[in-house]
């Protein structure tokens, strides 16, 4: 990635100017668009500049995307590693939740997946380096905020991280369309990792091996499969429901 990114969209831009304000470049309003006062008045707070463009450029910057009339060049955030995981994971012992991609390529569904992981009120959410998109204006807008609020860490080896989980004694729950147990019949354990793959490939084989429940989302009708970020939020919810609601 490079060392600036155009961001666009009103809660993207707004949560970084709440969370990394020093990393503004430049803010880029749309001249006969006069809905974003407030994010403007804090823009001029914090001294970015500013500049009054036309809705042509912004469509140009922002590569087509819904840019709501605003959009922000921003310096790349750096990326969280394996370390940070590990302080992490310390530090929230078996309060740790976690959003585990295998392969999750399509930047909105990652940005989707980063909302879904704050409104559960997930840890992080880890993903491979490759294989795996990256936080890019795609993300951010479809994150709608959740990007500058939930850790992204990227990780080498998917497989070395599973196993390093396990050690540290979370318990990994994978999702998989022909799993016995459905979740409504699952058990989630504390501290946990939800472990999901992309809509068309789902998760890896040897990924799953290394799991410790195989679990699935009861479908009705014919519906084969779920967007990655939908069943996201079924299956995280259900679980976080069951540590809010515990059974007696």
């Amino acid at each position: 990635m490079s060392s600036s990114e155009w961001i666009y969209g009103q809660h993207a831009v707004a949560a970084v100017l709440d969370a990394r304000p020093e990393a503004i470049v430049e803010l880029w309003l749309q001249q006969s668009n006069q809905s974003h006062r407030t994010t403007l008045a804090r823009a001029k707070q914090v001294g970015v500049p500013i500049q009054r463009v036309s809705a042509e450029t912004l469509r140009q910057h922002t590569q087509d995307g819904t840019h709501q009339g605003i959009a922000a060049r921003v310096r790349t955030r750096p990326t969280l590693r394996e370390q940070d995981l590990e302080a992490l994971i310390e530090a929230q012992g078996d309060a740790c939740r976690l959003l585990v991609l295998d392969g999750v390529t399509d930047p909105h569904n990652l940005g989707s997946c980063l909302r879904v992981a704050e409104a559960a009120g997930i840890s992080a959410v880890i993903a491979p380096s490759r294989r795996q998109a990256s936080l890019s204006g795609s993300v951010y807008k479809s994150a709608s905020g959740s990007a500058e609020r939930v850790p992204l860490i990227h990780i080498t080896n998917l497989a070395r991280t599973l196993e390093y989980l396990k050690r540290t004694g979370i318990w990994l729950y994978v999702a998989c369309g022909d799993a016995e147990t459905s979740i409504w019949e699952t058990r989630f354990q504390s501290p946990w990792a939800m472990v999901l793959g992309s809509e068309g490939e789902g998760v890896r084989a040897r990924t799953q091996t290394l799991c410790d429940f195989r679990v699935r989302i009861p479908m009705l009708g014919q519906v084969e499969s779920l967007n990655v970020s939908t069943a996201a939020a079924a299956l995280l919810f259900e679980a976080q429901r069951q540590q809010r609601e515990p059974s007696t």
